[in-house]
């Protein structure tokens, strides 16, 4: 078998493998959003770096925008509120509409992630997400486990 029949057939694969892992990272990120935003589904939306939203594409007050599939991860990494402001001005996510609703959301997330069982399973979810600065996030993470 020569190189040049070998090669579309690799590239194929590679391809299913790419589209493969592009459906679990969309999977996971719906997940995680069902985990930490589904009770506030009515009032903020979100929208995925490939036009994707959830929970629906009906109009909500605000809209958050994640920019690519490590945005979550990039928010959450440092486990702080000062993380999240971060990935903010790096662009890993930006806010439509009215910024408050965010923000009201916020606080309830912080109240739900005073129950350990509940930080444990989004911990767990997180990791799963690719992280854009993975250096940086793995010892977050591992932080964010031992607190759980």
């Amino acid at each position: 078998m020569s190189l040049m029949e070998v090669l579309p057939h690799r590239s194929s694969a590679e391809r299913s493998a790419r589209e493969r892992s592009r459906k679990d990272v969309e999977r996971q990120t719906f997940r995680l959003l069902d985990e930490i935003l589904g009770q506030s589904s009515d009032t903020v939306g979100v929208r995925l770096w490939n036009g994707k939203a959830w929970p629906d594409d009906a109009p909500r007050p605000a809209t958050l925008v994640l920019q690519h599939p490590g945005a979550l991860a990039a928010m959450f990494s440092a486990g702080t509120e000062a993380g999240v402001a971060e990935a903010y001005i790096s662009n890993d996510f930006d806010i439509e509409d009215d910024i408050d609703a965010v923000f009201d959301v916020a606080v309830g997330l912080l109240t739900r992630l005073s129950d350990g069982n509940h930080k444990r399973t989004l911990a767990g979810l997180y990791l799963a997400l690719p992280h854009r600065r993975a250096r940086q996030t793995n010892g977050r993470s591992r932080h964010l486990l031992a607190s759980a």
